[in-house]
């Protein structure tokens, strides 16, 4: 994986995010997760206002993303996710978010 072929999908997944979009959402996490996607993102604050990525650190196998959500009040979470290569394109393999 490069960060080339990630990119497109990381800033629609966030593009997705502030829109609400859950069905895109779960596009981009790997098909054993899409069942629960509408639960993780019902336990994030809404709307979310802006999501902008911060980091990206690329190796042979995966891509550790760092994203931040703001929301409404100044609510801001940054989540870590994991992406491969699933199904002929990158996907969410996990996330969570970090603890500050």
């Amino acid at each position: 994986m490069n960060e080339a072929t990630l990119r497109p999908y990381l800033d629609a997944h966030l593009d997705a995010l502030t829109r609400g979009d859950v069905d895109a959402i779960s596009e981009d996490f790997i098909a054993e997760l899409r069942p629960h996607v509408p639960a993780v993102v019902a336990s994030l604050p809404t709307p979310i206002l802006s999501a902008e990525n911060i980091s990206v650190e690329i190796d042979p196998e995966k891509a550790v993303v760092f994203n931040r959500l703001t929301a409404p009040n100044n609510t801001v979470i940054t989540m870590r996710s994991e992406w491969i290569v699933s199904d002929g394109r990158p996907r969410i393999l996990n996330g969570a978010p970090v603890e500050n």
